[in-house]
Formats: structure tokens, sequence, C-alpha cells
């Protein structure tokens, strides 16, 4: 038999063009047209316009992709799905953070608009990929070819024109028009046995391919009369029309909260084909999550439909995977907190001891308490029996003699917004308080969300508010109420000394230890540290385990190093100490850890040398303050790839 190119034709379906050029697709596994149906591959495909994606992809979980990014000003970069080829090229994709164009130098320009073909790597979170790695060249995946050899073997005589009277183009289309009216129709397809040359008659350079389930001897002898060229009648595996329905079907299904629910985001474009050689309807969509491809097979029957996700799971190694987490590690009696799992600082080479987590955790002496990925808040005892206290929870806290831990869980999300407190005691485990709180008139009107910042003696400070308008409010356990503080905002404070803490006061400028008395009522407690001290910014106010000392931290100006102040418990400064050996940007000290009366652990981060739109801080390190020498030195850099905020926190350990 001759060497042959095959060229593979859907019956019935033209390929469609729109006015302001081609939509493509950067997904190389899939071709379809935007808004149209197009006859690539043997598949009727079909898409969907871009919708906001969902946001419940697990945050932990790092992705890879391979497609166009494409930057528009005033529109930022965007990941495209299908891409409309024009000059500059166009598309509503999936906002892109952390992209720097520098890093792409293979980026073409057209007016207003960068674009470029890229791997991208990176998390998918809040509706966006927040990379995690420099851009790198696109990598084309492999493609599965389909069959489109011709099944039936060949005649005695030759692939030849049996009819030179029915051998017309013309005469195919009827053969063709009647093979679709059948309800065992799978599809036509042409087998070239010759390369096509121009004006070269259809039945002297192909073989017409026609497939049916069923009923084949008959449908042979009906195209026999209709058609004379060479032909081959063979089995397929599921009618098209069926396909046709399913994928109807399934594109209904897979933008319905219950396909989000399975994993399946659809955001951005999705797109599908009923694949007539193989007889499923191929999707696919921007994400789909490890158990969507079942809650489909449940839907629409195994085998039917198969699932395809431009954004996959990305398991080779990251630039900060190739570098230690640690450089020069030197050992500290504490443990650091890093992406969701936990380092045992304390011996060389340091150990993970906790993996997965959502919130630092908190070592107490009988056991550990840590959030999961589920938001699940665990205590797991030193024997390793786990109690599991609560479910869905926004953050937590523990009380200075470490007897009891307070949580929050968001009831309602949608503002205003319902916040139920709770408080357990330990190592027990049992609920002593549960209230629910709906609103304070804060801002415009009622909000009820609500963080819990610190025990103050036996009440618990509250943040309330959406972050835009907030206040601060005590929940008095004893009387089952929350009271707003009025006049006073919630600081960053990390603990408090008995019923002392720190708040914001009036219009946030400055800050004042406050005693938060038995029913609630909050008051001044000393003096007002901003009108006291000249400097500009309080960061993380944490008392000593004495409660004789307050560490601040901020700095004397904008582009100042750091400063670790002191006061004592009326606010009078006792020491304050630059760290200067700080890299990067505008650093700000995130945390404080007392190891004794006389000695700080102190986190300090920073943004990188290079800002570029979208960056978070990426320069961090532990330093250590001896109160006893003034000066706070560097202990420990911390190397990691940061995609937001909250992402690393020093643990006391026991």
């Amino acid at each position: 038999m001759k060497d042959r190119r095959v060229l593979a034709l859907v019956a019935g379906l033209a390929l469609v063009a729109v006015s302001c050029g081609l939509d493509t697709v950067s997904d190389p596994t899939s071709t379809a047209i935007i808004g149209a149906t197009t006859t690539t591959e043997a598949s009727t495909s079909s898409t969907t316009d871009a919708v906001t994606a969902s946001t419940t992809v697990p945050v932990s979980q790092v992705l890879v992709v391979d497609g166009t990014v494409l930057d528009k000003k005033g529109v930022g970069p965007q990941l495209c799905m299908f891409v409309r080829d024009s000059l500059p090229p166009q598309c509503e994709g999936l906002p892109v953070v952390g992209l720097n164009w520098r890093d792409v130098d293979w980026a073409e320009t057209a007016g207003d608009t960068t674009w470029a073909d890229a791997r991208l790597i990176g998390r998918f979170k809040g509706g966006e990929l927040v990379l995690t790695e420099r851009p790198l060249d696109r990598v084309a995946p492999a493609r599965e070819q389909p069959d489109y050899s011709t099944p039936c073997a060949e005649p005695e005589g030759g692939w030849i024109i049996r009819n030179d009277a029915l051998a017309t183009e013309d005469d195919f289309q009827r053969a063709n028009e009647y093979a679709q009216r059948q309800p065992e129709f799978t599809g036509t397809w042409f087998d070239h046995l010759q390369q096509p040359k121009e004006f070269t008659p259809l039945a002297e350079s192909s073989i017409a391919n026609f497939s049916f389930t069923s009923n084949l001897d008959r449908h042979r002898s009906e195209i026999e009369n209709l058609y004379g060229g060479p032909m081959c009648v063979s089995e397929g595996k599921r009618p098209l029309a069926e396909l046709r329905d399913i994928q109807d079907r399934v594109f209904d299904a897979i933008f319905t909260p219950q396909a989000e629910a399975a994993g399946i985001f659809a955001g951005f474009g999705a797109s599908g084909s009923a694949d007539q050689f193989k007889g499923v309807v191929e999707v696919s969509v921007m994400y789909a999550g490890d158990d969507a491809q079942q809650w489909l097979d449940e839907q629409f029957g195994p085998g039917m439909v198969e699932l395809h996700s431009f954004l996959q799971p990305y398991e080779g190694p990251t630039e900060s995977e190739m570098k230690p987490l640690f450089p020069e590690q030197e050992a500290l009696p504490v443990a650091v907190w890093v992406q969701g799992t936990t380092y045992d600082l304390r011996d060389v080479p340091t150990t993970a001891v906790l993996v997965d987590t959502s919130q630092p955790p908190v070592f107490l002496p009988s056991g550990v308490l840590a959030v999961d990925p589920e938001r699940t808040l665990t205590y797991t005892h030193d024997d390793g029996e786990s109690v599991v206290l609560g479910n869905e929870v926004g953050d937590f806290i523990v009380s200075a003699d470490e007897s009891r831990v307070a949580w929050t869980r968001v009831v309602e999300p949608a503002p205003p917004g319902i916040t139920e407190l709770n408080q357990a005691t330990l190592p027990d485990g049992t609920i002593t308080h549960v209230h629910t709180f709906q609103d304070f008139d804060i801002g415009e009107g009622p909000n009820g969300y609500a963080r819990v910042v610190t025990y103050a003696g036996d009440n618990i400070v509250l943040a309330t508010g959406d972050g835009a308008a907030s206040a601060a409010a005590v929940w008095v356990l004893d009387l089952a109420v929350v009271i707003e503080a009025e006049g006073y905002g919630t600081t960053d404070a990390r603990n408090s000394a008995g019923n002392r803490t720190v708040l914001w006061q009036g219009d946030g400028t400055s800050s004042v230890i406050v005693e938060v008395r038995p029913d609630g009522a909050v008051g001044p407690s000393g003096l007002t540290v901003r009108e006291t001290i000249d400097w500009l910014v309080f960061q993380a106010p944490t008392f000593s385990p004495d409660g004789s000392l307050l560490a601040l931290g901020g700095t004397d100006g904008e582009e100042g190093p750091p400063i670790v102040l002191l006061t004592d418990s009326a606010g009078n400064e006792v020491e304050r100490s630059p760290i200067v050996e700080v890299t990067g940007r505008n650093p700000f000290v995130s945390q404080f850890v007392w190891q004794h009366d006389a000695t700080l652990l102190v986190l300090v981060g920073s943004w990188s040398l290079e800002l570029t739109v979208g960056d978070w801080p990426d320069v961090w390190g532990i330093y250590q303050c001896d109160l006893e020498d003034t000066g706070c030195h560097l202990q420990q850099e911390i190397n990691f790839e940061p995609d937001g905020w909250n992402q690393v926190g020093l643990v006391r350990l026991p």
C-alpha cells in the first residue's frame, strides 16, 4: 500500500472564523474555537466565555501550565486558555500575579500588549495564579493522535473508483447526508491515498470512511448506491448524536456548584469535544481536582467523559527547593513555621516536625494544638491521642497559663457576616463557652466578622470588622456578651500581661497599654506609647513573661532600619535597639518570642531590592536581641518563595 497522509473530518461540520481573527486554544490538548464548532481532529467542539474562577483549590498545591500569558496595558498579565489570533492577540484569562516581564526575554510586544508562550509554575488562589517560580520556556506536551487509517481490508483490485458515474464530491455529500441521518452513525473521515493536489478529484485521492454502531451491511449497501469512490464502512463505538447530547449536558453541569464542590473550576473558558474514535466526550477546564473525574463518571457513566485540566500538579524541583531553606544554619531554641510546615531549629540540620498546618501551631507541655489545611483544630497529646476541638476554624489563641484555648468559626461568610466564638479547656478539650457574634454597627453598617486576638485575664480581646472598618471588642465569657471597646482598635498584639494588653487609640495613630476589667470595660493602664516615644510604627507588641517589659517593633523613619523598642509596664521607653543587618526594602518586625526576660528572638521581613507588582515580602531573618549587650544580630536567614502574607512565623517550644 502507498504511503499516505491522513486527514480527519467530522461529517457535516464547518470550520468557523470570526471577524476579529481565528480563536486558537492555548491548551495544546484541545483545538476548540471560542463560540463556534470545529472540525479539528474528528471532534465536535464547543467553548464557553470566561466566568469567575473558584478559589477553593488547595493553596498548598503547586501547579504548572504551558500556555500563553498576555498583558494588556491597564489589565495586567493573564493566562489564556483561548487566544484570539489578531495583532496584538487578545484573551480574557486567569489573572497572573508576580510576573516580571524582565524574566521573559522571548516575549513579544505590539501596541499596548505584551505576550509570550511560557511555562508558569505557581498556586491558584483567590481567582489568580500566584507565581512561585520565574517563567520558563513553554514545553509542548506530546499529543496522542487518533488512528485515522482505514480499518477495512484493501479490496483485491485495490482502492479504486468502483463507479465513475457516482464519483463526484456531490455524490459523496449525498452519501454523507444519508449517514448522518442514521441513529447508529458515529462519524466520517478521509484517509488520503496520496498527497492531495489542487484539483485532484476526491475519489482519486482519498478513501471515504463511514462508521456506525450496527447494521453495517445495510449501510454499506446504501452508501455503495450513492457513492462510487473508494469507501469503507466500519463499526464505531458510540452514536455521535448520543455524544453530542452528553456534551451539551456536561457543559450544563460543569458550571454548577456541585461541579465546583467536586473540584471542577471552569472559569475563564472551557472546551469540549465529542471524539468519534474513542467514543467519549473530552472536556478541558482551567483546573480539575482529584475527585473531579469520579464525579463526572457518577453523573454520566464510567468512561463517557474524559476530563483534562489546563493547570496540572507540579512535581518538579522549585528554585527554593534547590537552595537550602535555612542557609548556614545555627541551632536556635525555637521552631519556625514556613508555608504550612513547622521546622525545629534546635538541631542542625533542622527537621520538619509538623507538615500541612494552615497557621503556626502551639506546642504545650502535654501536646500540640494545630489547624490542618481543612481548617480542623486538633489537640494531639504526647501519647498520640487526638481530640478534635472544632471545624472550619478561622484562628485560635491559648491563655497564658495554657489551660484554655479559644477559636473562631465563620458561620455566615456573606456580609455582614456571623462568627461563632468558642472556648475549651486543656488538655481534655471540653468546650465551656460558645457565643454567636452577630454584629456591631461599624463603618457603613452592621459587621459580624471577628477574630480572637489575646486573652486578657478571664476575658478575650477580639478584632471585629472586615479590616477596612474595624473596632476592638471584649468577649466577656461569664456574662456571655461581646462588648465594643469604644474608641479603640486592635493592634497585632501577641499576648497580654494579666488583664493588660495593647490597643490602637482613636484613629490608629497611637497605641496605648489598656486594662480590660472583668466586666469587659476597657480603660488606659499606662502612657500612650506614640505620644511618649518619638517613632513611626508599632509592630507585634509582646509582653515579657513576667509582664514587666513590652517589646514593640517599628522604624524611626520609612527608610531607616527596623527598631526593637522596650518599654516598662507604663509605656516609658527603656531601650531601643536598631537592627542594622537587615537587607531588602521597607523592613518590618513580624513577631517576637521571649526566651527569658533578657533575650528576644525577632522575626523580621522585608521586600527584595527589585519590587514588582504582586511581590510579597521575601527577605526573612531571625534576629536575637541580647538586652544586656544592647544589640540585635542576625541568627538565621530563611530562604523560600512566598506567594502571600502570613506564610512564616516563629513557634515557641516547651
